[in-house]
């Protein structure tokens, strides 16, 4: 691996920390990282630990699922810390019969022996059955659990999902060791898999997803009482949660301000995920005597404003100011170290009064947080150059603490750029994705997504921003455009940068065109 080395000089390699070595096989393909198997014992280990890291079971012909059929033992599951868990394409496991190899019933000697068990009474196992049967057995292998995601998507069959509990029954023999649990599942499915948890002694991060998958006579209030009974009972242990009721659908509003009506006070809680359809924002009293309990603890808070759903999609977007006239952004939190800000998609082209109104509201809002916020996420809705102006100068302050910036913006230019610098000088990461670039906020208002990018080019040629903080740089843009040569400008022009789009110096430039490189 290394032929130009000494003995003790790859030995000192291999004195590096672990985190360090975690750290750079996060670069690496699981492909890739087979190759380190046969170079020595402390790199085999890496490559085990790293590949077998996250493990996704959904059906046999899934490579991750594939994987844990033909090349997993005890060993290989006790390295397991993160399972995603999609259930509903594979068998429920629990069958007894006798296994056979698939092909088998096509040899002449394979259908004696077939009839002889079908006379006999004794029915055979398919392929699928034997599959699970094996998965099941990993699952319950896999004693450093961490994590687990149980899922059951708009596209999965919930009543397949209600009959393979078995899985879910093999998960929480690992409840002693799980510290984050997600269930990304419909109100059908819920009941079932709430009456198998049990108590998870060191969970500290849950999610939960209140939607429903069909016209049903689920009983809503009851899965509701449910989802916040087993909330109060880990109440203990959380320092995360995560609730999130998608958008409108065709039969019913789901909102999580009835899951909140019960929930309890949590002592450890640092940070809270709110996902909230945007018509039921007037019916938030229970989510926000929830926040106000837990004012003075939050560090983090997301909020996740979903549009108008499929029976209410010709309804206007409410205005901003009254969107944040609404009593949750009436709320302060004087620890607050995250704010994560998922507004509506208002395209202020159509309106200018739009535009000054949510610059008005936005610098309302974040004035309370100035002192020390040290993460923002303004997020689904493309700002303006001169709302990215009105926020820089709310947060550009001498005691300022924010490092992380994370915008949609309408565009990105030198003028963007030069407010950045300036204003945020000790900004570590920025992570911005634009709908076009080079050109001003008036060229977007008539041409949406006409691209610039030499105009970009030209504009960054002058512009060197040796003395600015910034360290990582993200730039992705929303629609396809040639910005090649915008790339090797901002490499240029951002000397202190160590990665761009998850890229070194060298790499960003050569890319591909229109690739999320990270």
């Amino acid at each position: 691996m290394w032929p130009t080395r000494t003995f003790k000089e790859r030995k000192k390699l291999l004195t590096l920390p672990n985190e360090i070595w975690l750290h750079i096989a996060s670069f690496i393909s699981k492909d890739c990282l087979v190759k380190l198997y046969f170079v020595c014992t402390p790199l085999f280990e890496l490559a085990m630990n790293e590949i077998y890291r996250e493990v996704r079971l959904y059906h046999p012909g899934d490579p991750s699922t594939n994987r844990c059929l033909r090349a997993m033992d005890s060993a290989a599951a006790a390295r397991v810390r993160s399972l995603v868990l999609r259930p509903h394409l594979l068998a429920s496991g629990q069958s007894k019969k006798i296994s056979f190899l698939p092909d088998t019933k096509d040899h002449k000697i394979g259908k004696l022996v077939f009839k002889f068990f079908e006379r006999n009474g004794k029915l055979l196992e398919t392929p699928e059955e034997v599959a699970s049967r094996v998965l099941l057995g990993n699952i319950t292998q896999m004693v450093k659990l961490e994590s687990l995601v149980v899922g059951c998507y708009p596209m999965d069959s919930w009543m397949s999902f209600n009959k393979s509990s078995s899985f879910l029954n093999a998960a929480w023999t690992q409840a002693a060791t799980l510290r984050s649990v997600t269930l990304d599942l419909p109100m059908e499915c819920m009941a079932n898999v709430l009456s198998r948890i049990p108590f998870l002694p060191s969970l500290q991060h849950l999610k939960v997803s209140l939607r429903q998958a069909w016209l049903s006579s689920t009983d809503l209030d009851s899965v509701y009482d449910r989802v916040a009974a087993f909330i109060n009972s880990q109440s203990s242990t959380l320092t995360q949660l995560a609730v999130d009721s998608p958008s409108s659908t065709p039969w019913s509003l789901l909102g999580t301000s009835r899951v909140f009506n019960v929930i309890e006070y949590l002592p450890k809680i640092k940070e809270i995920y709110l996902g909230i359809p945007v018509e039921l924002l007037g019916s938030t009293i229970s989510i926000d005597e929830c926040l106000k309990k837990h004012d003075n603890q939050l560090q983090a808070l997301r909020l996740i404003l979903h549009g108008p759903g499929p029976t209410t999609s010709l309804v206007p977007l409410p205005h901003p100011g009254t969107l944040f006239q609404h009593s949750i952004f009436k709320l302060a939190f004087p620890v607050l170290e995250t704010l994560d800000l998922s507004l509506l998609p208002w395209r202020f082209e159509y309106g200018g009064h739009i535009s000054t109104n949510l610059t008005t509201c936005l610098v309302t809002y974040l004035s309370q947080f100035r002192q020390n916020l040290q993460n923002l996420v303004i997020w689904n809705c493309a700002i303006t150059e001169s709302q990215i102006q009105a926020v820089v100068s709310v947060l550009s302050h001498r005691s300022t603490k924010l490092r992380t910036l994370k915008l949609r913006s309408q565009t990105l230019n030198g003028a963007i750029m030069d407010l950045l610098a300036e204003g945020l000088p000790d900004l570590r990461e920025l992570d911005i994705t634009i709908d076009t670039i080079g050109i001003s906020d008036a060229a977007v208002s008539h041409y949406t997504y006409r691209a610039d990018h030499r105009q970009f080019t030209y504009d960054m040629e002058t512009r060197v921003y040796k003395d600015w903080g910034l360290r990582h740089l993200k730039v992705s843009p929303l629609y396809y455009s040639n910005w090649e040569g915008c790339r090797k400008a901002l490499c240029d022009s951002l000397p202190q940068v160590i990665t761009f789009n998850g890229c070194s110096r060298a790499e960003f430039p050569h890319n591909p065109v229109y690739t999320d490189f990270t």
